[in-house]
């Protein structure tokens, strides 16, 4: 497990797994201007060499607008390279309905299953 933004008290965190040409990566705690930066780069590393990346959001408990940019810049630059992400977050979670509200459960592949890949 990474904890990512220390200087703030170790905002997010992020756990990976791997398997099968695919990377899960479960992000908990907080995403936003302040360690977006860091959780970005943790994911972009994560995906060399796979095909598809995972990202769970189901136990987020908050993302701002600079997170969501930062989901969508990073699904545009894995689409353009042949790579795939998926977002998960339950219905009910916080990054669900955040998404929702965004409109980016119509731009980005989501399953709202909570938990699932």
């Amino acid at each position: 497990m990474t904890d990512l933004g220390e200087e703030h008290g170790a905002l997010a965190t992020v756990e990976f797994e791997r398997a099968n040409g695919r990377v899960r990566a479960t992000v908990g705690g907080e995403i936003d201007m302040s360690n977006v930066d860091e959780v970005s780069q943790q994911l972009r590393e994560a995906v060399q060499g796979s095909e598809v990346l995972v990202v769970d959001l189901s136990s987020l408990a908050f993302i701002d607008s600079a997170g969501i940019a930062a989901l969508y810049r990073l699904y545009q630059e894995l689409t353009s390279s042949g790579a795939q992400l998926q977002v998960a977050a339950g219905e009910d979670s916080v990054a669900g309905r955040t998404l929702r509200l965004a409109g980016m459960d119509r731009v980005l592949p989501m399953d709202v299953e909570e938990g699932a890949s």
